[in-house]
């Protein structure tokens, strides 16, 4: 029997938050890079981890599920809600654990020559090189941090209406 494929064909793809719309809207040329970015930082962003975090746990006791682009860099792995993890929990071993974050901690825990991606390999994904990512920080502002409102609570993003 054939392998059931879980990453969702562009058709039967089913926009769910305020992220992946203006992902989609910045596909389409209607947003920019930089808006996108901004919105993520005000997200929960969902990483795979190898293992479970405890409460107390600081990130360095965890691996997050990473990707390559072609020119070699190391590529954040997140997703935009739990359900967009699905079909790569397991695809590497030990790699099991879908875990949300606040955006900001995560980018601001990037190591300095790590780009991201974003729902890698379904219809509305995004990449951003470490050169990006740096850029974005830097026009952003040195308050980047500081300056963004909180992520809404629960394990889900604000949905679109």
């Amino acid at each position: 029997m054939a392998e059931e494929n879980p990453i969702p064909k562009e058709d039967d793809f089913e926009i769910r938050n305020e992220l992946e719309f203006l992902i989609q809207s910045g596909r389409d040329g209607m947003v920019s890079l930089r808006t996108i970015f901004q919105a993520s930082l005000r997200a929960n962003l969902w990483m795979v981890l190898n293992r479970k975090l405890e409460p107390g746990d600081s990130l360095s006791k965890v691996q997050s599920l990473m990707a390559t682009n072609e020119e070699g860099e190391q590529l954040l792995t997140l997703f935009t809600g739990k359900e967009r993890c699905e079909g790569f929990l397991g695809k590497r071993e030990g790699y099991e654990y879908p875990t949300p974050f606040p955006a900001p901690m995560l980018l601001d825990n990037m190591g300095e020559n790590m780009g991201l991606v974003i729902n890698p390999g379904l219809p509305v994904g995004i990449q951003i090189s470490a050169e990006g990512v740096k850029t974005l920080k830097r026009e952003v502002g040195r308050g980047w941090l500081e300056n963004i409102p909180e992520a809404p609570e629960g394990d889900e993003q604000q949905q679109i209406q």
